[in-house]
Order: C-alpha cells, then sequence, then structure tokens
C-alpha cells in the first residue's frame, strides 16, 4: 500500500520495519479495514524536538485509491487527532510532497495549515 504514496519497497524490508514499529511505544499506526482488506493506514511517532512542545508526526497516511472519497483519510486523521489529545499532546505536524497535488485541500478542510515552505535534505550512507 505504500506504492500509493510512490515508495517502491520491498515487502520483506516492509514488514520487518512493521514489526519493529508495532513494538515502539512511541508509534502508532492505525488501520482501516473491511473484510479482510485493509482500506487505509495512518502512521505517526511522537515528535520531541528540544525547541517545541511534543508533537505526533504524521509519517505516512494512505487510502487505496478505490477507496478515496469515502471519509476513510479524514477518519484516520480525527482518530489520530483524538489519541494525541488523550496523550496531553496539542499538535499534530506532517509533510506531503509537491508532487501531491490534491493533498493540500484535504489536509486544510480536514483542518490543517501551512505553516512554511521547507526542503528537505537526505545524505545516504553506505
Amino acid at each position: 500500500m505504500s506504492a500509493l504514496l510512490g515508495y517502491s519497497y520491498p515487502l520483506e524490508k516492509l514488514t520487518v520495519n512493521l514489526t519493529t514499529s508495532l513494538a515502539d511505544t512511541k508509534q502508532l499506526i492505525l488501520v482501516v479495514e473491511h473484510d479482510g482488506l485493509v482500506l487505509g493506514y495512518c502512521h505517526a511517532e511522537y515528535y520531541e524536538p528540544l525547541y517545541a512542545d511534543k508533537l505526533l508526526n504524521v509519517l505516512g497516511l494512505v487510502v487505496d485509491k478505490s477507496h478515496q472519497g469515502q471519509g476513510i483519510g479524514s477518519a484516520l486523521l480525527d482518530a489520530i487527532a483524538s489519541y494525541a489529545l488523550e496523550q496531553g499532546i496539542r499538535a499534530i505536524r506532517l509533510n506531503s510532497g509537491e508532487d501531491r497535488s490534491a493533498a493540500p485541500c484535504f489536509y486544510e478542510k480536514n483542518g490543517y495549515i501551512s505553516n512554511k515552505q521547507q526542503k528537505n535534505f537526505i545524505k545516504r550512507l553506505g
């Protein structure tokens, strides 16, 4: 399902990462399923910078293309927000790639605001 976000990642590695994430108390994975089929998921982690209050950081929000527009993504974001409030967390952050043209409207419709433009950098090691 992560391929829907444009990430082609081997199933074996994804399975290892999922197992690790599920065991990590600082990560949260919510899944919407129907009749044994995963329709969508949201993956978030605690984000605890020195310069700000603790947040939840959404690492991925995916809804199967054939089920988009049915409120699944919004329900996942609402569930993440409810969890955050239960934990005393007062903000959620997320990033969206420039190539996802519909995403900004979806996030704004769900109460998110874009507070800055930024570039992400990565350095591959090994």
